[in-house]
């Protein structure tokens, strides 16, 4: 899902009358979040709490603005370090005022000191889908083409996730951990600093860069708008502290200016899965899609009909998450406790299943009867690839199957192997390097040694086979006394016992699979494949 992050790369910067912004200071910190800053939004917001220069006897910091028909891009809430009512342009004045005391959290997630004139919103918001937006401008009089390149007041949106207590700065340049500040993001300054982060900021209000006098704001320079995402926990409760201070003084005020409805939630199913993204899920897996599921909201699926363009309902998926195994596009609407509902969609694309065809058994017959032999593994290449290019393919050969699953001790020497029982089961796992999907299959290797004495079983008869708890040996000459053993496929012997003549012997503890009974009197060895049910 693709995510603007800079909304507007440069404000007007053309001479001309404008008007300014204008200043409402008569609303509550409530009604400032709930009606400007979310508006409707599918926040339910508690616990708000505020810091302004007027709870101690100074300026009042915090206030709704309207950019009117001004220039600013939006109108929304302001957070200033100096006075409120002096945010409107033109930029005529510098604007130092205020003092009141800084912010201990601040201080601690950015690292600054001796912070002055905090002013904060802080609110309690729970999360019910997995992403948070929320867009700003930050405004200040240190751009003056000298302060920004050393001086900078201290800004940050806190974010705590209650349930965990660790805390973040969300107020970051977009794609790095570089914290926003007017020492951050600003043009070059001849003879003092080089540009950084240049594409976020916005413009200078004053001459020679832009006409002072039509500035919509009191401010010396701004950043862009930009917006600023993160990842939430479904389920978990957050504590949100939007914050701004002077730093190591009371002069050159800065504001941040928030978008008003510009916080809020946002789904997101995350990046299509699909061939050009390299992510495509394997044609016979199964694709599963979705976010946490949070006990409050409820969840919808829809899959879009190409025929008719429309997203149809699928019944019954009304899990937070859904198991996909067609291509296709997908949408899930979740509808919050309050009624407000947010969807995203995500094209799922698989890739065809690269035909693999079954390999072969592989027989030896060498005469010598001792049941070794060289097996060339390899011959089964081409059977496995199933006629398509050998190129895109890759073939290893594994002695057991947690092997193979977890491509580890490989066969060395394919194409001379030597077997270690008789007879033995190989597993070939397949890779397509096209689109890293994979397979394993499994085969016989026999050499003459078993298949003898399985066609002639001249000591014993074992019935019933296959079976699922009890078998009978017979020995074919009843005066003779011989060893049992039984045996997995890598020859391993899990169990020994003597007979005469005949025994039932029960095997309900053995898995289902394939084991060998061998029955060994004097000099003579016969052995048969068992099949457990």
């Amino acid at each position: 899902m693709k995510k603007l992050l800079l909304l507007s790369i440069l404000l007007c910067t053309t001479g001309g009358l404008f008007s300014q912004i204008t200043v409402d200071e008569s609303m509550t910190s409530q009604q400032l979040i709930e009606s400007i800053f979310i508006n409707g939004s599918v926040v339910d917001v508690m616990n708000v709490q505020s810091q302004s220069g007027s709870d101690f006897g100074s300026t009042n910091s915090i206030a709704a603005f309207s950019d009117a028909s001004s220039d600013f891009p939006f109108s929304g809430v302001m957070l200033s370090t100096g006075d409120a009512s002096q945010a409107p342009g033109p930029n005529l004045n510098t604007q130092s005022n205020g003092n009141w005391p800084g912010d201990a959290d601040l201080e601690a997630i950015t690292g600054t000191t001796n912070s002055n004139d905090a002013t904060y919103l802080q609110f309690d918001f729970a999360a019910y889908v997995n992403q948070l937006n929320l867009s700003f401008i930050l405004a200040s009089e240190e751009y003056n083409q000298n302060f920004e390149c050393t001086f900078a007041d201290a800004f940050a949106f806190i974010l705590t996730d209650i349930n965990t207590g660790i805390s973040e700065n969300i107020a970051l340049v977009p794609g790095t951990n570089t914290p926003i500040a007017a020492t951050t993001i600003h043009p070059e300054v001849p003879g003092q600093c080089p540009a950084i982060n240049e594409t976020y900021f916005g413009q200078y209000n004053f001459e020679p860069f832009n006409v002072a006098n039509d500035a919509a704001i009191n401010f010396n320079g701004q950043t862009a708008e930009i917006m600023v995402s993160t990842e939430l926990v479904v389920g978990h409760q957050y504590t949100i502290k939007l914050v701004i201070a002077d730093q190591g003084d009371t002069a050159f005020d800065s504001a941040v200016f928030l978008a008003s409805e510009s916080f809020g939630f946002q789904l997101d199913l995350g990046m299509d899965r699909m061939a050009s993204n390299n992510n495509a899920p394997c044609g016979n897996s199964i694709e599963t899609v979705g976010i946490p599921e949070d006990e409050s909201a409820t969840y919808q699926w829809f899959q879009l009909n190409p025929s008719t363009s429309v997203y149809e309902l699928l019944n019954d998926e009304t899990n937070s998450r859904l198991d996909i195994t067609a291509s296709g596009d997908y949408r899930l609407e979740v509808t919050a406790s309050n009624d407000n509902v947010l969807m995203d969609e995500i094209a799922v694309e698989f890739e065809g299943d690269f035909g693999l065809g079954t390999p072969n058994d592989i027989f030896i017959d060498e005469g010598d009867l001792d049941g070794i032999a060289i097996f060339d593994l390899t011959i089964n290449n081409v059977v496995i690839i199933d006629g398509e290019s050998p190129a895109d393919f890759s073939i290893s050969y594994y002695e057991t199957l947690q092997d193979a699953e977890a491509e580890t001790n490989a066969i060395a020497m394919p194409t001379a192997y030597q077997n270690i029982v008789n007879p033995q089961t190989i597993y070939a796992r397949t890779t397509s390097l096209v689109t890293d999907c994979r397979a394993i299959s499994n085969f016989i290797i026999e050499t003459d040694a078993l298949s003898v004495a399985t066609k002639e079983a001249s000591l014993f008869m074992l019935f019933p086979n296959p079976t699922s708890d009890i078998v009978n040996i017979r020995l074919s000459n009843p005066n003779t006394t011989a060893t049992v053993a039984i045996m997995d496929i890598q020859g391993k012997i899990l169990r020994e016992e003597n007979i005469q003549t005949s025994q039932n012997i029960n095997i309900q503890d053995l898995s289902q699979g394939l084991y060998f009974i061998q029955v060994r009197s004097e000099n003579n060895v016969s052995t048969v494949r068992l099949i457990k049910k």
